[in-house]
């Protein structure tokens, strides 16, 4: 039984199946030191069905971590195609998340939505 047995993915209208952790990338923040500040990085990658934490809350050497991003990867473009604001990323993810609970949210999205995600954060639609 996996830890994150209560999501939920939709098959059909119908069907519903449990999801195992070995069948989605659990999104954890990489700290980096950036203009004298730490900064969080988490990543989403086309086509990969990810679990994402709504809020992050750690420390580095007993310092509240307050700058949290989230990376875009483009497996077509084999890049980094974007930067966003976590919150404002997580905020727009929860309308096109496969599951959503209280403290995390499930999603794959394709190239097309991950532009669409970038535009929408980026205050473009």
């Amino acid at each position: 039984m996996g830890l994150f047995d209560k999501f939920k993915k939709k098959q059909n209208d119908q069907d519903y199946r449990k999801l195992n952790e070995e069948e989605y990338y659990i999104a954890k923040p990489n700290f980096y030191e950036h203009n004298n500040e730490i900064v969080g990085i988490c990543t989403l990658t086309e086509g990969v069905l990810t679990l994402l934490q709504k809020e992050l809350n750690y420390a580095v050497n007993e310092k509240k971590i307050e700058n949290y991003k989230l990376a875009i990867f483009s497996m077509t473009d084999d890049k980094v195609i974007a930067h966003l604001d976590y919150d404002k990323a997580i905020k727009v993810l929860e309308n096109n998340a496969q599951a959503n609970s209280d403290n995390y949210i499930l999603v794959e999205l394709n190239l097309e939505e991950l532009r669409k995600l970038i535009d929408e954060c980026n205050g473009e639609l």
